[in-house]
């Protein structure tokens, strides 16, 4: 029997980040609250933490060990990209650690400074990590839109670290600051919350168009290659067989719409907020501002015979919103022209100009 060791290593290193996140989280969320409590409640809360703050901080280590010792490559390209938050992550647990050690023995207002000092580094430890998240999720691009996912990703996860750092305090404290500690929680729990609603009809959505779509593209990048593409050497044809896996592993195509009913029905405030994404590029193209305006006029009629070309119908408009505010002018208007006003079938069915060489400088690597 063959051992598959990347496979091994990546469940390792996502079993140690894993391990990081919840175990320093709610240190570092810990010290996020520190502001808000007094100067006897600081100690309790620095207390609680004392004996373990450190160890946990050595799951991150192994996670970043095992990313150069199995993937040294990826290494290179990954905290390349990451540079900046990195650095600031690293700063920022520095300040943590300093200011652990000394507001021990400080005095008066020096006291005082370090415990800011101990929130600031909590806050831009947390923050930076989720900065490092939303940069890894949407592959390293850049952009306003990049940048301020990245903004509300890292806010989100001061708002998770914050849950737990509450939870923590909860489970260790009684009396007055066990109240302030459910208060907080509360707080944090709201603050996650938001973050879930912003993608909570988003995500079915485009999970629905990424698994129906590709199988299709996987065929049609076979085709390109011909025979070459057909033989196993070439690896495309593994690609082409597990192209269907997404909607077995992440549900069919009508368990997904499914899902995206139940958003729609339990949550009216992620609907508001996924037509408010689409609204923010209404006005750049006639065609794309109608078909919004149509979608919205379906959406209290959105049943189970008629989810899927809703959902079909929104992960369009939601790509297109996208490439209207962040693509050149004629990337988006090609989009919006092949595949909101009038698609065909099948790919290569557009009627008019192709921009060719905007589309591949997008597409291929420099």
């Amino acid at each position: 029997m063959n051992i598959d060791l990347p496979l091994i290593f990546a469940l390792l290193m996502g079993l140690a980040t894993l391990a990081y996140v919840v175990l320093d989280g709610y240190d570092l969320g810990v010290g996020m609250l520190m502001p808000a409590a007094d100067e006897g409640e600081q100690e309790l809360m620095v207390a609680s933490i004392g004996p373990f703050w450190d160890a946990n901080e050595t799951w991150l280590v192994l996670g970043v060990g095992i990313l150069l010792v199995a993937f040294p490559h990826a290494h290179g390209i990954i905290l390349g990209a990451l540079y900046l938050p990195v650095v600031a992550m690293l700063i920022g647990l520095m300040f943590r650690g300093v200011a652990f050690e000394f507001r021990v023995k400080a005095q008066g207002w020096h006291r005082e400074l370090w415990n800011w000092l101990f929130w600031f580094g909590s806050f831009l430890a947390s923050f930076a990590q989720g900065v490092m998240l939303a940069r890894y999720i949407t592959g390293f691009e850049s952009g306003f839109g990049y940048f301020l996912f990245s903004v509300i990703v890292g806010a989100g996860l001061c708002g998770g670290y914050v849950l737990m750092g509450a939870t923590w305090l909860v489970l260790k404290t009684e009396g007055s600051l066990q109240k302030k500690s459910i208060a907080w929680a509360e707080w944090g729990l709201l603050w996650v919350a938001l973050g879930v609603m912003m993608v909570s009809l988003a995500t079915p959505i485009v999970k629905y168009w990424l698994t129906k779509r590709t199988p299709g593209h996987a065929a049609e990048a076979l085709e390109c290659l011909g025979g070459n593409g057909f033989v196993e050497d070439s690896g495309m044809p593994r690609l082409f067989r597990q192209s269907p896996l997404n909607a077995i592993w992440e549900g069919s195509g009508n368990v997904i719409c499914l899902d995206v009913l139940r958003a729609i029905r339990r949550d009216p405030e992620g609907v508001e907020a996924f037509f408010h994404e689409l609204d923010s590029a209404v006005g750049v193209d006639d065609r794309f501002d109608a078909a919004v305006g149509g979608l919205r006029d379906t959406i209290d009629d959105v049943d189970e015979s008629t989810a899927r070309r809703f959902v079909e119908r929104g992960a369009v408009l939601l790509e297109a919103s996208l490439l209207l505010k962040h693509a050149p002018a004629a990337v988006a208007e090609f989009f919006v022209r092949a595949r909101v006003a009038d698609r065909g079938a099948q790919y290569g069915s557009v009627v008019g100009q192709v921009p060719f060489d905007l589309l591949l400088d997008r597409a291929l690597p420099v």
